[in-house]
């Protein structure tokens, strides 16, 4: 009797053991499943694309405005409420699609007339069949040129140091002089 019941006790450690491992196993496979998810989600959301079919500004013929300011003269940006709509604004415009931005619901369109366009574009009834937002020109933006100074190796820097004969409401408690703006 006794046999039969170590033998009983060995094969439910057994199974235990078993068990307990195939719950580690488990455990495993789907933590690592888990990982590698996550990573090919958080991938995919560093890798989203502009869907720009060609690179233009630099070939585009600029104009000025009265103000001054350079734009495109055959390209403009439309603002649109329903991303379905786009063919049809792009057929009324008889243009073409260059960059489409969804995250802010833009689209660049190279058109043949600018002015006329946008003063096709002005017509409210025209904005709300199409559900456009807004639609103004594409703006030249210019890096301005710099250059790095560097320092004389003989050059201090003259630090500016308060003194307290400089503030007149000065009460003597600690960090007084730094809150000046509360």
């Amino acid at each position: 009797m006794k046999k039969f019941q170590r033998f009983k006790a060995f094969i439910i450690l057994k199974q235990l053991s078993t068990s307990f491992a195939s719950l580690i196993f488990s455990f495993l496979f789907f933590s690592s499943l888990f990982l590698v998810l996550l990573s090919l989600s958080l991938t995919s959301c560093l890798h989203k694309e502009t869907h720009a079919k060609e690179n233009l500004p630099s070939e585009s013929p600029i104009s000025f405005e009265e103000n001054g300011n350079e734009y495109y003269a055959d390209r403009i940006l439309i603002g649109y409420s329903d991303e379905e709509k786009i063919n049809s604004i792009l057929n009324l415009l008889n243009g073409k699609l260059v960059v489409h931005i969804p995250e802010i619901k833009v689209i660049s369109v190279k058109v043949e007339n600018v002015d006329k366009t946008l003063q096709l574009l002005g017509n409210e009834l025209i904005r709300g069949k199409y559900g456009i937002r807004y639609a103004e020109y594409v703006y030249v933006r210019k890096l301005v040129p710099f250059e790095i100074n560097t320092r004389p190796d003989n050059y201090e820097t003259k630090k500016l140091v308060a003194t307290l004969s400089e503030y007149t409401n000065y009460s003597g408690e600690s960090l007084d002089l730094y809150l000046w703006g509360l």
